[in-house]
């Protein structure tokens, strides 16, 4: 769904919304090197290519991350936390002029797309329980990308919870800290679990066939 249609306060969502239903990429996108500028300096408004946030897996995992550790926090501050990140992503490619196209992933939630409205981003979501949830409500389309945030929730996330530090500071890890950072691993995790489910379910399949075959 494209949220940059949202920026005009009267439109109607039902009627505005572009939906895509694909695979969701990984989190924590590195710095571009510069020579992706070069598309952007020749004023082309084609990005070379798109990266992408996952926000709500973000969320999802630091949840239960914070549950473990027993850190001490508000829910309603720690429900903000993966979309300060995409916030202040979205607010680096575009102040940098990085010709790179913004995609929200790993929507657990309609927040995760309600408040990326107003900027120039794509959301994949699944279409039950998100994107028909979202059409059918059809909310007023208001433009959140751009709200600040309120200090006393980012202090207390900062102090409070050191992944969301990680993944919030612009050095907040190295690139050979990023493979093992958490939300990384419970992503890769969900993929590494599809692909041995799939293999199971072949070898369940040509067993079904042999035993067939020889009746």
């Amino acid at each position: 769904i494209s949220a940059k249609e949202g920026q005009n306060h009267d439109t109607d969502l039902t009627a505005q919304s572009k939906i895509f239903i694909h695979d969701e990429m990984a989190p924590q996108p590195l710095a571009p090197p510069p020579k992706l500028r070069a598309n952007h300096d020749q004023g082309s408004a084609i990005p070379v290519m798109y990266f992408s946030l996952i926000t709500g897996i973000y969320d999802e995992w630091l949840t239960e991350e914070v549950a473990a550790q027993g850190i001490d926090i508000s829910p309603d501050i720690l429900y903000q936390a993966g979309l300060i990140i995409a916030k202040k992503v979205y607010r680096f490619v575009h102040d940098r002029g990085y010709s790179l196209g913004f995609i929200g992933g790993g929507v657990r939630g309609l927040q995760h797309f309600t408040e990326m409205v107003g900027g120039d981003v794509c959301i994949t979501m699944n279409w039950q329980g998100q994107a028909q949830a979202l059409l059918e409500l059809n909310p007023p389309v208001v433009a959140r990308l751009f709200n600040p945030v309120q200090e006393h929730v980012l202090d207390a996330l900062l102090t409070k919870v050191p992944a969301f530090r990680e993944a919030y500071m612009e050095e907040g890890l190295t690139v050979d800290e990023y493979e093992e950072y958490g939300p990384v691993r419970y992503f890769r995790g969900m993929f590494v679990s599809a692909w041995e489910n799939t293999l199971d379910l072949i070898a369940k399949r040509r067993t079904a066939l042999r035993a067939r075959a020889a009746q």
